[in-house]
């Protein structure tokens, strides 16, 4: 059955070997038997403990800075090379090979047709700016973002491939950042029962000028019911816009911080499992029974960008209106996991609040205006200027 499958897919394959009672490995060469060893000599090797030695924080965790203008804020993220528009990269390559792509580069995940009801989801994810200040919940933050861009397309997450890149193991505080990095994933993985498949690591990444600093890259692949997927973009005018999910003071390695030069003050966004699970099938649910229009994650830039990611790629106007306990900019750029912004049309706006615990923020307008506003900041700006910045080429 397996060698059917793979002459279907053209795939090439051989029989290598099998498994046998003794406690032996065999290796056989033209008929001569070459290797004859106890399994044991394999897989009982010495293990060579490094030391390792945690980075102290050069940086204070408390914040206090003078908040500047949110539209020129937004207006500088959208720029930031971390969250401006891809597609100068990938419309340079075919992402059209085999007619299977349902949803094209520069969503939260792209989606193949496997079959006529079944397709794959894939993101490839990183939080290097949160492993740059704590490596183990950037890692775990890498998991997390992956676990929703699935999500946010309609797919069940399935699979991890993974890349770790990190500097020279022989200094004590690479290969702690190497460690906890490791850590991270594991723990991620099996909080969010999604196995890890395969990957590779990257050691000794260095130049004269200092270490690289520990990153982890998370391939995710989900399965999704291609009559259920959803892409980020807004479809509707007055439809309306619920946010799923709770936001904290968690600006630590954010785009919003970055682009004021304070980069490594406070606190990285903290994965919390159960609510990342909770409102993943939460949101999950409502896709199915067909009660969302877009739908789309929460990570870099915050909640402001992702609202504004939502109108460029749908080209609509946007009115949101918000109350926090936190601070205006605060709220709009904390990069907090577990969030999702549901396009939802009105006569589902009950039962979606019912069944994620959102709140409404705000709708979709006919206006060519994005207009958003949280406490006493405002952002007024036409969307035509979002896009300049958005689709700026690096």
């Amino acid at each position: 059955e397996v060698i059917s499958i793979l002459n279907k897919y053209d795939i090439q394959w051989a029989v290598i070997g099998r498994s046998i009672p003794e406690r032996k490995i065999i290796v056989k060469y033209k008929g001569k038997k070459i290797v004859d060893l106890p399994v044991e000599i394999l897989v009982n090797v010495p293990i060579q403990r490094h030391p390792t030695k945690p980075r102290t924080k050069d940086f204070p965790k408390d914040l206090k800075f003078e908040p500047p203008s949110l539209e020129e804020s937004l207006v500088k993220v959208l720029r930031n090379p971390n969250v401006s528009s891809k597609e100068w990269i990938y419309e340079q390559y075919d992402y059209e090979v085999q007619t299977r792509t349902i949803i094209k580069p520069g969503a939260d995940a792209t989606v193949l047709k496997i079959t006529s009801e079944v397709g794959v989801a894939a993101t490839l994810d990183s939080c290097a700016d949160y492993a740059s200040i704590d490596p183990y919940e950037g890692a775990k933050g890498a998991v997390a973002e992956a676990y929703r861009n699935i999500t946010a397309v309609g797919g069940e997450p399935l699979a991890i491939v993974d890349n770790i890149n990190a500097g020279d193991p022989n200094n004590p505080i690479s290969y702690w950042e190497f460690r906890e990095t490791v850590r991270g994933l594991g723990n991620a993985a099996r909080a969010f029962s999604v196995p890890v498949v395969g990957g590779n690591v990257s050691l000794y990444n260095e130049s004269p000028s200092g270490k690289i600093w520990p990153t982890l890259v998370v391939c995710m692949l989900g399965k999704v019911n291609i009559k259920h997927i959803m892409t980020p973009s807004l479809k509707k005018t007055n439809s309306i816009l619920v946010l799923v999910g709770d936001t904290y003071n968690e600006l630590g390695g954010s785009e919003y911080l970055k682009i004021l030069g304070l980069h490594g003050y406070g606190s990285v966004p903290r994965v919390r499992y159960k609510k990342e699970k909770t409102n993943s099938k939460n949101v999950l649910r409502c896709i199915r029974k067909g009660m969302v229009l877009s739908v789309h994650d929460i990570s870099d830039g915050g909640i402001i960008t992702a609202v504004a990611e939502m109108a460029i790629m749908g080209k609509k106007g946007i009115e949101v209106a918000i109350r926090s306990n936190l601070r205006g900019d605060i709220f709009a750029f904390s990069e907090s996991h577990a969030r999702y912004i549901l396009e939802v049309p009105e006569e589902h706006v009950e039962d979606v609040l019912k069944i994620t615990r959102g709140i409404v923020i705000g709708k979709t307008s006919s206006s060519s205006s994005f207009y958003f506003e949280v406490n006493d900041f405002c952002v007024d700006l036409p969307i035509r200027r979002l896009e300049e910045a958005y689709a700026i080429h690096w």
